[in-house]
């Protein structure tokens, strides 16, 4: 990496040799970690990103920090990329840029002995490509794509300058949503969701996001179906893929046999 990323204050950052900043930050959090510990895998391939968090015993819906995440990721990419690279969310985890998948975003919690009940602890992360594999050939995964593949990002921004953004977005994402409650969240989420501006897109069988309620429960639709579900049951199997070298399916591996 070019220089080591600076990270507000609140954050007590540490930086991993390994991959998998998910598995770090759930370990770190199963041992007693506080909150705004960030785990971030020192890697130029991609951004591999954790937070511990530590929800209030009080706190109403912390699974929509979910939602929370994906606007700070959306907002990071956004001030950084050219504006003819839109960024896009596919409910409830998936990252796009020009219509294709660069990761996502994902979801662990503590397990709870009843429903409502707030976990001791939850971890955020995300998983982004950022460099191609030069050993790929053009087309080969037609629905994922890497920042490489899609311009000279490194002419831009740094892997630094990435990560940076991302973790000063989910604090101000995150204090926003404390302070002013869910709507300006969805509302945020919403105008990035695929599909919802008819914006013209290269894949068109999807769920189209229809609403979401306060506690993050979603209706979708698509070719008449429609599907209910809260974003626990969302957040409870990934839905993007990555090639195995970014670490994805090792991390998918691990936490199932958590």
């Amino acid at each position: 990496m070019d220089r080591t990323p600076q990270f507000p204050p609140i954050y007590q950052p540490q930086r991993l040799d390994d991959n998998d900043a998910h598995v770090a930050a759930i370990a770190a959090a199963r041992a007693g970690a506080e909150a705004a510990a960030l785990f971030w895998a020192d890697r130029q391939d991609a951004v591999d990103l954790a937070v511990v968090l530590r929800p209030d015993v009080t706190a109403k819906y912390p699974e929509n920090i979910a939602y929370v995440g994906m606007n700070a990721v959306g907002d990071a990419l956004a001030g950084l990329l050219p504006e003819q690279a839109p960024v896009a969310f596919e409910w409830p985890d998936r990252i796009l840029v020009n219509d294709g998948c660069i990761g996502g975003t994902r979801l662990a919690a503590a397990p709870t002995s009843s429903v409502g009940q707030v976990p001791d602890w939850m971890v955020w992360s995300v998983l982004l490509a950022i460099e191609p594999d030069p050993d790929d050939e053009p087309g080969h995964h037609p629905d994922v794509t890497t920042l490489g593949d899609e311009f000279a990002y490194n002419e831009l921004f740094s892997m630094a300058d990435l990560l940076e953004a991302i973790a000063r977005h989910f604090l101000r994402w995150t204090t926003r949503w404390q302070e002013d409650g869910f709507a300006p969240v969805r509302a945020a989420w919403m105008d990035r969701a695929l599909g919802h501006h008819e914006q013209p897109i290269a894949r068109r069988v999807f769920f189209r996001v229809e609403a979401i309620d306060d506690d993050g429960t979603v209706t979708l639709r698509r070719e008449g179906l429609k599907r209910i579900l809260t974003i626990g049951q969302g957040m409870k199997q990934r839905t993007w893929w990555l090639p195995d070298r970014f670490g994805a399916y090792k991390a998918m591996v691990e936490a199932a046999e958590r």
